[in-house]
């Protein structure tokens, strides 16, 4: 098998980035879609982008779950910011915690690649990555075919969807995961999701059009040993079987 992660930016600023894991005879034309993936993004073309693929060993690779797939919608992007304060809160998030996720993803500046980790009861930010976030990695759908159809038979569709509940289903699974938070960079995808250790929960509008700030958090229990958080999220490849 092999890891192939793909990563694009224009003057530092983050445009597209796409994980795969797929097998050895299909390298050639999934890089090439993830090149013309970043090429042609709403965002704008990139000046940089980064391929990188590594072989992985069958023996490496940790087969998980799928999680269940639930959708809401709402009306404004408000609506869907108090349905998912509410979903976290029912996931086990602390209000402190809730209210300091919003807040700093609010803030930011620009998009970040990764994700902010904070204790689900204090709040308190537990890792050390700045701008940059701890990002997910080495992860896809065992069988890729079964899965945009067992998607399809829920009417769900498009990379967003199907990427960000592999990356949930992935950083659920650990030990010390409590829930997650997120909302896309793209300009024109409003949605976004709240992840439990059960259910990944999509909300139709999570942000205004146009916005190109967009922002994940992983709420962890708050005695988590990070330096092995951190392992899983960033090296353990991971397939996700329904």
């Amino acid at each position: 098998m092999i890891s192939i992660k793909m990563r694009a930016e224009k003057d530092k600023k983050h445009i597209s980035g796409a994980e795969k894991i797929i097998d050895e005879n299909d390298l050639e034309k999934n890089v090439l879609k993830l090149i013309d993936r970043a090429r042609f993004h709403e965002k704008g073309e990139p000046n940089f982008i980064n391929i990188k693929i590594e072989k992985i060993r069958e023996s490496e690779i940790l087969y998980i779950p799928i999680l269940n797939i639930k959708s809401k919608k709402v009306l404004f992007m408000e609506e869907g910011h108090i349905l998912a304060k509410e979903e976290l809160k029912k996931s086990g998030v602390g209000e402190n915690a809730i209210e300091n996720a919003f807040n700093m993803l609010s803030s930011l500046k620009q998009s970040m690649r990764g994700a902010i980790v904070l204790g689900a009861n204090t709040g308190k930010r537990l890792d050390n990555f700045l701008d940059r976030g701890l990002r997910a990695t080495k992860m896809d759908a065992e069988d890729f075919e079964k899965y945009k159809d067992f998607l399809d038979s829920k009417k769900i569709s498009g990379e967003h969807a199907m990427e960000a509940i592999i990356l949930a289903s992935k950083v659920a699974f650990y030990k010390d995961a409590v829930a997650e938070l997120c909302y896309s960079d793209d300009p024109s995808y409003l949605a976004g999701y709240v992840a439990n250790k059960n259910d990944y929960i999509r909300i139709n509008i999570m942000k205004n059009f146009g916005s190109e700030i967009g922002g994940r958090v992983f709420f962890v229990k708050d005695d988590i040993f990070l330096d092995d958080y951190i392992n899983y999220i960033e090296k353990q490849a991971v397939l996700v079987r329904l």
